[in-house]
């Protein structure tokens, strides 16, 4: 069996299963230089007929910032597991005119659990977070165990397009802190329960199939 060389002048469609992208690691430990995107590693098999595996890291210029945020969010995740967990666990809807809550599960996994504090919830595209009832649970610290928080919804916006099409509606920008250090980081709804969350929006607004007269 041969490979295809990938060489400077190559595109992945013609080589797609000797080099990609690879997001295994986001080599946490890199110090990168600011505004400057990290390193972007690939794994690929090398044109011989030993067909051995080897790795690379290119730098990666970019004119809008991405990677760098990006680099900076899975290394905040990473660390934070060190931490704690942060999930959605469930959704509650509501009648048209009142909010529906969105649950979200704060667990402490380790002997620095209180180095973590959720600080907010931002809005979505499609849903407005009640910011006045979030602040009054928020900020609040992980500890040992398992502690539930209700997130006030309603939603942004009622044109019908706007579900049809939906794809960032249920993904969530968290904001925390880490031993004092801001960041933020996404936070997406399983697709069970994101056609909950749609077809609730369609309800409040007066469009879906189970909207009130």
């Amino acid at each position: 069996m041969s490979f295809p060389t990938c060489g400077p002048l190559a595109t992945l469609a013609a080589c797609p299963a000797v080099c990609a992208p690879s997001r295994s690691s986001p080599h946490c430990s890199r110090r990168v230089r600011p505004g400057a995107a990290p390193p972007l590693p690939a794994d690929f098999r090398r044109a011989h007929r030993d067909a051995r595996a080897a790795a690379v890291a290119a730098p990666v210029d970019e004119l809008f910032p991405f990677l760098q945020p990006l680099h900076d969010a899975d290394c905040l995740r990473e660390r934070i597991a060190d931490a704690a967990t942060l999930a959605i666990a469930g959704f509650t809807a509501s009648a048209a005119g009142e909010p529906a809550e969105l649950l979200l599960e704060l667990t402490g996994t380790g002997p620095d659990a209180g180095a973590f504090t959720l600080a907010g919830v931002r809005d979505t595209n499609l849903l407005d977070v009640d910011d006045g009832a979030l602040g009054r649970i928020l900020p609040v610290r992980a500890e040992a165990g398992t502690r539930r928080l209700a997130v006030p919804l309603v939603p942004a916006r009622c044109d019908p397009h706007a579900v049809q099409e939906d794809k960032r509606g249920t993904v969530f920008a968290v904001d925390v802190e880490l031993d004092g250090e801001p960041g933020s980081f996404d936070l997406a709804a399983e697709p069970d329960l994101r056609a909950r969350m749609l077809s609730w929006v369609a309800d409040w607004c007066g469009y879906g199939p189970n909207a009130g007269p």
